[in-house]
Protein backbone atom coordinates (compact mmCIF):
# COMPACT_ATOMS: atom_id res chain seq x y z
CA UNK A 1 0.00 0.00 0.00
CA UNK A 2 1.44 3.68 -1.07
CA UNK A 3 2.32 5.55 1.68
CA UNK A 4 0.85 9.16 2.58
CA UNK A 5 0.48 12.18 0.03
CA UNK A 6 2.01 15.43 0.96
CA UNK A 7 0.57 18.61 0.08
CA UNK A 8 3.51 19.76 -1.84
CA UNK A 9 3.19 16.19 -3.68
CA UNK A 10 0.21 16.71 -4.34
CA UNK A 11 0.84 19.86 -5.92
CA UNK A 12 4.04 18.45 -7.91
CA UNK A 13 1.94 15.62 -9.64
CA UNK A 14 -0.45 18.56 -11.00
CA UNK A 15 2.29 20.80 -12.30
CA UNK A 16 5.30 18.80 -13.11
CA UNK A 17 3.83 18.56 -17.25
CA UNK A 18 3.25 22.20 -17.27
CA UNK A 19 6.69 23.48 -15.59
CA UNK A 20 8.70 20.82 -17.57
CA UNK A 21 6.65 22.36 -20.91
CA UNK A 22 7.71 25.79 -19.77
CA UNK A 23 11.27 25.19 -18.63
CA UNK A 24 11.89 23.92 -22.15
CA UNK A 25 10.05 26.67 -23.71
CA UNK A 26 12.34 29.28 -22.12
CA UNK A 27 15.03 27.75 -23.45
CA UNK A 28 14.39 27.20 -26.59
CA UNK A 29 13.46 23.96 -27.16
CA UNK A 30 11.34 22.70 -29.63
CA UNK A 31 9.47 19.84 -27.55
CA UNK A 32 12.33 16.93 -28.06
CA UNK A 33 14.98 18.41 -24.97
CA UNK A 34 15.32 17.27 -21.75
CA UNK A 35 14.80 19.22 -18.48
CA UNK A 36 17.08 17.67 -15.74
CA UNK A 37 15.65 16.40 -12.87
CA UNK A 38 17.47 18.84 -9.99
CA UNK A 39 16.55 21.65 -12.21
CA UNK A 40 12.35 20.42 -12.81
CA UNK A 41 12.51 19.94 -8.94
CA UNK A 42 13.91 23.00 -7.68
CA UNK A 43 11.35 24.62 -9.91
CA UNK A 44 8.32 23.12 -8.84
CA UNK A 45 9.71 23.78 -4.84
CA UNK A 46 10.54 27.09 -6.05
CA UNK A 47 6.63 27.76 -7.08
CA UNK A 48 5.77 26.00 -3.91
CA UNK A 49 6.98 28.17 -1.71
CA UNK A 50 5.71 31.19 -3.88
CA UNK A 51 2.12 29.81 -2.81
CA UNK A 52 0.24 32.03 -0.18
CA UNK A 53 -1.21 29.60 2.78
CA UNK A 54 -4.69 30.09 0.74
CA UNK A 55 -3.01 28.41 -2.39
CA UNK A 56 -1.84 25.95 -0.64
CA UNK A 57 -4.97 24.97 1.62
CA UNK A 58 -6.21 23.86 -1.76
CA UNK A 59 -3.82 21.13 -1.81
CA UNK A 60 -3.77 20.22 1.56
CA UNK A 61 -7.22 19.09 1.37
CA UNK A 62 -6.80 17.67 -1.59
CA UNK A 63 -4.02 15.31 0.34
CA UNK A 64 -6.15 15.05 3.14
CA UNK A 65 -8.70 13.34 1.12
CA UNK A 66 -6.07 11.24 -0.38
CA UNK A 67 -4.86 10.06 2.47
CA UNK A 68 -8.10 9.07 3.62
CA UNK A 69 -9.22 7.05 1.06
CA UNK A 70 -5.52 5.39 1.01
CA UNK A 71 -6.25 4.54 5.18
CA UNK A 72 -9.90 3.47 4.27
CA UNK A 73 -8.40 1.34 1.36
CA UNK A 74 -5.92 0.17 3.81
CA UNK A 75 -8.16 -0.82 7.20
CA UNK A 76 -10.53 -2.70 4.71
CA UNK A 77 -7.95 -4.73 3.28
CA UNK A 78 -6.29 -5.44 6.62
CA UNK A 79 -9.49 -6.31 8.43
CA UNK A 80 -9.81 -9.24 5.59
CA UNK A 81 -6.58 -10.07 5.81
CA UNK A 82 -5.85 -10.32 9.86
CA UNK A 83 -9.55 -12.04 10.33
CA UNK A 84 -9.18 -14.76 11.87
CA UNK A 85 -11.20 -18.03 10.90
CA UNK A 86 -13.05 -20.09 13.03
CA UNK A 87 -10.07 -22.41 14.15
CA UNK A 88 -7.57 -20.15 14.82
CA UNK A 89 -6.73 -16.59 16.47
CA UNK A 90 -3.90 -14.57 15.43
CA UNK A 91 -1.63 -12.41 17.87
CA UNK A 92 -1.33 -8.86 16.54
CA UNK A 93 2.11 -8.07 15.77
CA UNK A 94 4.12 -4.94 16.58
CA UNK A 95 5.17 -2.77 13.46
CA UNK A 96 8.88 -3.50 12.69
CA UNK A 97 11.19 -0.94 14.28
CA UNK A 98 15.47 0.18 15.05
CA UNK A 99 16.87 -3.39 16.78
CA UNK A 100 17.25 -2.35 20.10
CA UNK A 101 20.81 -3.90 20.50
CA UNK A 102 22.11 -2.33 17.21
CA UNK A 103 20.95 1.28 18.57
CA UNK A 104 22.15 0.41 22.04
CA UNK A 105 25.95 -0.72 20.66
CA UNK A 106 26.21 2.39 18.22
CA UNK A 107 25.40 4.71 21.61
CA UNK A 108 27.79 2.88 23.55
CA UNK A 109 30.35 2.97 20.76
CA UNK A 110 31.49 6.87 22.20
CA UNK A 111 34.11 5.76 24.75
CA UNK A 112 32.74 8.57 27.10
CA UNK A 113 29.86 6.49 27.81
CA UNK A 114 29.39 3.61 29.95
CA UNK A 115 25.95 2.92 30.30
CA UNK A 116 22.58 4.01 29.07
CA UNK A 117 18.81 4.15 30.83
CA UNK A 118 16.55 1.77 29.05
CA UNK A 119 14.26 5.23 28.72
CA UNK A 120 16.82 7.13 27.60
CA UNK A 121 16.95 4.30 25.12
CA UNK A 122 13.35 4.02 23.82
CA UNK A 123 13.91 7.54 23.83
CA UNK A 124 16.61 7.71 21.14
CA UNK A 125 15.31 4.96 19.45
CA UNK A 126 11.23 6.76 18.80
CA UNK A 127 13.73 9.60 17.67
CA UNK A 128 15.65 8.17 15.37
CA UNK A 129 12.58 5.85 13.68
CA UNK A 130 10.66 9.27 12.81
CA UNK A 131 14.08 11.20 12.09
CA UNK A 132 13.89 8.17 9.35
CA UNK A 133 10.30 8.63 8.21
CA UNK A 134 10.76 11.82 7.62
CA UNK A 135 13.46 11.96 5.79
CA UNK A 136 11.90 8.85 3.83
CA UNK A 137 8.91 10.61 3.31
CA UNK A 138 10.17 13.75 1.93
CA UNK A 139 13.17 11.64 -0.67
CA UNK A 140 10.13 9.66 -1.74
CA UNK A 141 8.42 13.36 -2.52
CA UNK A 142 11.69 14.54 -4.11
CA UNK A 143 12.04 10.96 -5.96
CA UNK A 144 8.13 11.30 -7.39
CA UNK A 145 8.45 14.44 -8.28
CA UNK A 146 11.45 13.95 -10.47
CA UNK A 147 9.08 10.96 -12.32
CA UNK A 148 11.44 8.04 -10.42
CA UNK A 149 9.90 4.87 -8.81
CA UNK A 150 12.85 4.83 -6.40
CA UNK A 151 14.69 6.78 -4.17
CA UNK A 152 18.16 7.17 -5.02
CA UNK A 153 21.21 8.71 -3.17
CA UNK A 154 20.89 12.10 -4.25
CA UNK A 155 17.61 12.32 -3.54
CA UNK A 156 18.17 12.21 0.15
CA UNK A 157 21.35 14.30 -0.34
CA UNK A 158 18.54 16.61 -1.70
CA UNK A 159 16.71 16.50 1.81
CA UNK A 160 19.37 16.75 3.72
CA UNK A 161 20.22 20.12 1.98
CA UNK A 162 16.73 21.66 2.46
CA UNK A 163 17.11 21.64 5.96
CA UNK A 164 19.82 24.55 5.99
CA UNK A 165 21.71 24.52 8.91
CA UNK A 166 20.18 22.04 11.09
CA UNK A 167 21.14 19.68 8.94
CA UNK A 168 24.29 20.91 8.14
CA UNK A 169 26.14 17.60 10.13
CA UNK A 170 23.93 15.20 8.51
CA UNK A 171 24.62 16.31 5.62
CA UNK A 172 28.44 16.45 5.76
CA UNK A 173 28.09 13.30 7.15
CA UNK A 174 26.20 11.95 3.72
CA UNK A 175 28.59 13.33 1.78
CA UNK A 176 31.43 11.73 3.55
CA UNK A 177 29.75 8.39 3.15
CA UNK A 178 28.59 8.76 -0.40
CA UNK A 179 31.79 6.96 -1.90
CA UNK A 180 31.52 4.06 0.44
CA UNK A 181 28.10 3.02 -0.22
CA UNK A 182 28.77 3.81 -4.14
CA UNK A 183 31.76 1.70 -4.25
CA UNK A 184 29.56 -1.07 -1.79
CA UNK A 185 26.86 -0.94 -4.99
CA UNK A 186 29.00 -1.35 -7.38
CA UNK A 187 30.98 -4.15 -6.27
CA UNK A 188 28.61 -6.93 -8.29
CA UNK A 189 29.34 -5.53 -11.04
CA UNK A 190 31.42 -5.82 -13.84
CA UNK A 191 35.09 -4.61 -13.90
CA UNK A 192 36.38 -5.89 -10.32
CA UNK A 193 38.66 -3.31 -8.91
CA UNK A 194 38.96 -0.97 -11.56
CA UNK A 195 35.08 -0.11 -11.25
CA UNK A 196 35.10 -0.12 -7.56
CA UNK A 197 37.89 2.84 -7.95
CA UNK A 198 36.10 4.63 -10.78
CA UNK A 199 32.68 4.31 -8.92
CA UNK A 200 34.44 5.90 -5.69
CA UNK A 201 35.86 8.29 -7.61
CA UNK A 202 32.43 9.71 -9.51
CA UNK A 203 30.76 9.51 -5.81
CA UNK A 204 33.40 11.39 -4.67
CA UNK A 205 33.77 14.29 -7.16
CA UNK A 206 29.82 14.69 -6.93
CA UNK A 207 29.97 14.84 -3.38
CA UNK A 208 32.69 16.59 -2.65
CA UNK A 209 34.12 14.05 -0.20
CA UNK A 210 37.84 12.68 -0.62
CA UNK A 211 37.80 9.17 1.10
CA UNK A 212 35.35 7.01 2.66
CA UNK A 213 35.36 8.23 6.50
CA UNK A 214 35.63 5.95 9.86
CA UNK A 215 32.36 6.02 11.84
CA UNK A 216 31.95 8.84 13.43
CA UNK A 217 31.02 9.24 17.42
CA UNK A 218 27.11 9.76 17.79
CA UNK A 219 28.61 12.83 19.86
CA UNK A 220 29.59 14.70 16.58
CA UNK A 221 26.35 14.86 15.44
CA UNK A 222 25.78 16.93 18.46
CA UNK A 223 28.48 19.48 18.10
CA UNK A 224 30.12 18.37 21.65
CA UNK A 225 33.96 18.75 22.24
Amino acid sequence: MPGRVSAYLTFANANRNAVRDELLLAQGADGTGKIGIAQLGKELGSRWRQLSEEEKEVFKAQAREENERRAKEKAEAGAEADAPDATTSVAPTKPPGLPTAVVKRLVLSDPDLKRISAPALNMVIATAEHFIRLMTERSRDVAVTSGKKTIKLQDVLAVAREGGWRMEAILDHLKEVAPHIEQQEAKPAAGGEKADEKAVAVAAQETGAKTAPAVRRITDFFGSS
